[in-house]
């Protein structure tokens, strides 16, 4: 696989999606507590941002407040000052700003951060690339949006950037609203010459079809998700050079095999 050399950890390490979270155990995804709990565990992490209405970088991966804290309200409608009261998942941890985030972390694990642009691109791009300015440890940039990774090829070539995509059936991409059209062009990575992504991140029901494997078979690293089993991790040694997962301890290439 071609992997950029500040990149290896892509294809080597298994990644945390939306940190390593229990709500049972008071650490919500996307939360400080998940993150701390990855990075002590040493797993990378993945993460979502997205702009408050005051423009605010903060780490949520639904574009409605409701589900994680139980106030109806879009995050883009909503300044800082109320979403730093909310609890997520009623338990006693914030919504974060990456840059909280990031001084948490502090380079003790790679970071994968997912740039949720669902409006114009610039706005919410530059306020990652602000928060990363002074951030001298291992990050990558993920998106849906071809033109989002673009704006950081263009202006941030030094970070390695994914190509998120899936099949657009399930329930796992329920938020993104995109048309006909666009999303058979999303689906076959056909506007990758666009982001020049250096690896895909591809939803797991989707990563053994012809697209994702045409491009693996000629060098491209794919990274696949959500993997929330051993069946599923075995699933995706398959097709894939790493996972995203979340909701099991994920084991290694020889224990699998061992079995």
């Amino acid at each position: 696989m071609r992997i950029r050399d500040n990149a290896a950890w892509l294809i080597t390490r298994p990644i945390a999606h939306r940190g390593l979270h229990d709500v049972s155990r008071g650490t919500p995804e996307n939360s400080l507590a998940a993150f701390e709990s990855a990075a002590v565990q040493g797993y990378p992490i993945e993460l979502d941002v997205q702009l408050s209405k005051d423009g605010q970088v903060v780490v949520l991966h639904d574009p409605n407040l409701a589900r994680m804290t139980g106030m109806d309200a879009v995050v883009g409608d909503t300044n800082f000052d109320v979403i730093s009261k909310l609890r997520l998942a009623e338990s006693d941890q914030h919504i974060p700003t990456l840059t909280e985030v990031l001084e948490v972390v502090n380079g003790r694990v790679p970071i994968m951060i997912e740039i949720k642009s669902t409006g114009s691109v610039g706005a919410l791009e530059q306020g990652v690339l602000a928060a990363l300015s002074e951030y001298r440890h291992e990050a990558a940039i993920v998106s849906f949006n071809p033109m989002s990774l673009r704006y950081f090829r263009k202006n941030a070539p030094q970070l390695p950037r994914g190509q998120i995509s899936g099949l657009f059936i399930k329930a796992d991409l329920g938020d993104i609203d995109l048309n006909l059209g666009v999303r058979f062009a999303l689906q076959y990575m056909l506007l990758n010459g666009l982001s020049h992504p250096h690896f895909i991140s591809y939803q797991l029901d989707g990563v053994s079809t012809f697209p994702v494997v045409l491009r693996r078979k000629v060098g491209m690293p794919v990274v696949t998700w959500p993997v929330k089993s051993t069946e599923d991790q075995r699933r995706a040694e398959r097709y894939a050079d790493n996972i995203i997962f979340e909701d099991f301890t994920p084991r290694s290439p020889a224990d699998l095999s061992a079995e």
